[in-house]
């Protein structure tokens, strides 16, 4: 199953939009029920076919997201609620070129720690710095 990072404010998920192609993987890897024939249930929540059914009253369908939050989170959103609420880091960058500055500063002293052999309290320090100076 391939999933993205996406962001609410300081909350980190990662999450994927449900399609044709998709639902069965997903709905195995997150131990949901696919229900792909119709009952009455499915019918009054207007669910298009197939779904994943989780929890008594928790469905998502083709189109919808399923959002993971750690290892035991799991919900649903439709298309709207999640693009409202949730962006990508590369949308959340494009709205601050400071902190797009300060990602770029600790992306390099993340990467810098893995060849130097300075302790991390160093790098830390180091990128601290730099981000004072932005």
């Amino acid at each position: 199953m391939i999933t993205t990072s996406y962001w609410s404010k300081a909350e980190h998920v990662t999450a994927v939009r449900l399609n044709e192609h998709n639902i069965r993987e997903v709905a195995t890897a997150i131990g949901g029920e696919l229900w792909e024939e119709s009952n009455g249930w499915a019918v009054r929540s207007k669910k298009p076919m197939p779904y994943i059914k989780m929890a008594p009253r928790s469905l998502a369908g083709i189109g919808d997201w399923v959002v993971m939050r750690g290892k035991n989170t799991i919900r649903f959103y439709s298309d709207e609620k999640f693009l409202a609420k949730y962006h990508t880091i590369s949308e959340v960058m494009a709205d601050s070129a400071r902190l797009e500055a300060v990602y770029r500063v600790i992306m390099d002293a993340m990467h810098s720690s893995r060849v130097d052999n300075e302790g991390f309290d160093t790098i830390a320090a180091s990128a601290a710095l730099q981000i004072m100076d932005i």
